[in-house]
Formats: C-alpha cells, structure tokens, sequence
C-alpha cells in the first residue's frame, strides 16, 4: 500500500495544506518571508529523528584500496571521488582514471588525506529515464493556459483550491538534473543556477528535456497565457545541470549539486534521477543536506519492480512512486520500502526545450511533491507558523492505493 498525496477522493491538496497549518507545524516564530528566510531549515528528517551525520568517517576511507576498485578493467575510464570535512562543510573532489591499477593508486592517495570522510571509485552511468508519452486529454481547465485542459494531475490534485491558500511565493526548489531551459513559461520563475559538469555559473542549458520537464510541472507560470501551470506557480527553481545530453552523469556531480543547492538556500531539492548504486559521496552530500533542514524528495524508478533506487532508498528523503489517473499504482513505478508517497506521474504534460510535451514516469511524478512541499513552505511562512513536517502533512490526508 502506498499514499497518494490526493486525489480524486477527498479530501484533497488543499486540505492537506489546511490540516499542516493547523497541526502540521512546529509553533516557532517566523523569519523574513524570504526564498530560504522561513523557519523551515531545521535539522530533522521527515521521520522525526536527526539526520546521520555526514562527515562521520566513512568504512571507504579505511577499506582496502583494490577492493574499491574491483569492478574495473585495464582500460575501463573512471574516477576517484574523495569527500572532506572543510570547516564543517563537504568539499567533494574527482579525479579522473583509467583502469584498475592507476585508480587504486589514487584511491591509496586519497585515503590519507587529512579530513578525508570518504572516498569511491565511480563511472558514468544513466540517471534519468523518461517515458515519453503523447497525449490528447481534456477536462475542465485548472487555469486560464492553453494546455490547462491536458493537466489532469492539476485537478486531481485541487490545484486550484490549494492556490488560494499558498501559491509557493517566497520557496525555491533546486532542481538537480539535465539542466532547466529558459522557455517562456519558465521565465519569471527561473533563477540562474549552477552547471557541476561545465564548472561554472548558469544552469539553464537543458539538450536533453527531462530537467526542463520537471521544472515545468513545479513553477511554470499560471494564467500567463502560456502552455500550463506549475503545482507551485510562484516558487522559484534553482537549475543545477549534472547530468549530459544523454541523461548520464556521475554521482560526484550530483553531490557536488547537492552541496551548492544547500549553500545557495533552496529549500526543497527534487532528485527525478536514480540508480542503484549506493555511493558514499551521494549519501554524505544528502546527509549534509537533510542535516541542514532541507526537504529532499527522490523519484523510486521506473523498473516496475521493488528493488531500491539511490538516493530515494535514504533514510529522510523522500520516495515519490507515480501513479495514473485513476489513483492507481502505475504498471512501471517501482514500489517497496524506499515509497513514501505516490503522486501523478503518468501522461504529465510540462515544459521541455522549445515546446510541451506529455512524459510519464517516477520522475513526473516527484515534482509534484516536491511543488507540495514549496506551498506548504509558503504557507507557514506567510503566516508566521514553524517548520513544516512536509511528509506527515501529507500522509495525514492521503488515501492508500495498491
């Protein structure tokens, strides 16, 4: 059984925004209602216990070298990825190899590095798989927008009642992908963001779509006259290119995206990627995070099966499973332990390079709790109330499907 975060059946998104103002929050006082000035960054997980300590030295650092480097061939390219305490911050460093013999050296390197919390051995891998769907779907419009009619997730969701309560004003989301392109729906909402792959400013470079896609399904603009609308119209996205055109990249990459998210204040980071690996420099990078109070939302995989996807498999990030219009589980989501929620994630129409298009997968699905976790931010905030505990919030007014 797993939790939809709405839906067809009452009592719905709004309500579940009404139900955390009224029990969901810690009653301290509120800061500036500014992107990171709300009362939200507190160091516990959504299950109520301190997050694990990220820069406890990890078994890695003190694990024999050549074991790390055991699934390398002769001519295999990787690197070797070393995360450091830095004044109490995580500074995360790669190296690039090839092969097995000069990537133990390096890891043998790394290992005595002075503050070292932990070092892996990583090769480029795909993190993102979209399903691409298109769709003809109509209803009643949610929005005044051209493609409100396509966005049935919007009114299983009672987008619109939860509007009039928090729109997501005052939140940024960080969203850690392919990239977010600079398309006109997007426009208001979109700050300048950071590419991990180019090592400079600016992430608003998408060739591939799917970080574009997410970024549309949280904070495109509504009632602009302009392809649909965000669940959080007015929140802010914090673009943070990690992965290629492909949709692969490394894992250092997200970490090191992680971190600067953090650093630049976003509140609520949506990961709409996975593997299923468990890297040492992701789980410290999400510790890290977690421990500075920041909402992190993971997509579980689209696998159909109940095999564990990283980072959505760690404990106090949330795992999103997708499901259909029907509320029901939909046939690709991957279930089991690492499922906190489920929301739409099928035939979901958003931005993308250029255009709209209509994408199904776990990865539709996360932004959407991510989008939630921004209004009920934004909510708190403007009414003076403490942090909100983003998951409880919406379980307590959830319906559980198979």
């Amino acid at each position: 059984m797993r939790k939809v975060i709405s839906g067809a059946m009452p009592p719905g998104l709004a309500a579940a925004i009404a139900m955390a103002l009224a029990v969901g929050l810690v009653a301290t006082p509120a800061s500036a209602a500014s992107a990171v000035g709300d009362p939200a960054h507190a160091a516990v997980t959504h299950d109520g216990e301190t997050p694990a300590d990220w820069a406890e030295v990890d078994d890695s650092v003190a694990a024999p070298a050549r074991t790390l480097t055991a699934d390398l061939d002769a001519n295999d390219k990787a690197r070797v990825v070393t995360v450091k305490d830095v004044d109490g911050a995580p500074v995360i460093t790669a190296a690039n190899v090839k092969g097995r013999t000069q990537a133990t050296a390096v890891v043998e390197q790394q290992q005595a590095i002075d503050g070292a919390v932990a070092v892996a051995v990583q090769q480029k891998q795909r993190l993102v798989a979209g399903h691409p769907m298109r769709t003809s779907q109509t209803g009643r419009n949610v929005s005044s927008d051209p493609y409100s009619e396509s966005q049935w997730a919007l009114r299983t969701l009672e987008a619109g009642p939860s509007w009039s309560l928090a729109d997501g004003s005052g939140q940024t989301v960080a969203v850690i992908d392919t990239g977010v392109s600079r398309e006109p729906d997007l426009a208001k909402n979109l700050l300048v963001g950071w590419d991990v792959i180019r090592g400079r400013s600016d992430g608003r470079d998408d060739q591939n779509g799917h970080g574009t896609h997410v970024a549309g399904v949280i904070a495109a603009a509504s009632n602009n006259g302009i392809g649909g609308a965000g669940l959080a119209p007015r929140a802010k996205v914090l673009p943070v290119r990690a992965l290629d055109a492909a949709g692969k990249g490394y894992w250092s990459d997200v970490a090191n995206g992680l971190v600067y998210a953090v650093n630049q204040g976003a509140g609520v980071i949506n990961l709409s990627i996975g593997g299923d690996t468990d890297d040492p420099s992701l789980r410290a990078a999400v510790n890290y995070a977690l421990a500075s109070g920041r909402v992190v939302v993971a997509a579980v995989g689209n696998e159909g099966t109940g095999a564990l996807t990283y980072p959505a498999a760690y404990p106090g990030v949330i795992g999103v499973a997708a499901t259909d219009r029907s509320d029901r589980v939909a046939d690709f989501s991957n279930s089991g332990s690492a499922v906190d929620l489920a929301a739409p994630g099928v035939a979901i129409m958003s931005t993308v390079p250029g255009g709209f298009a209509s994408y199904s997968g776990t990865s539709m699905a996360t932004p959407f709790v991510s989008a939630t976790a921004a209004l009920l931010r934004s909510a708190a905030v403007a009414r003076g109330l403490g942090r909100v505990d983003v998951l409880r919030a919406l379980q307590a007014s959830a319906v559980d499907v198979d």
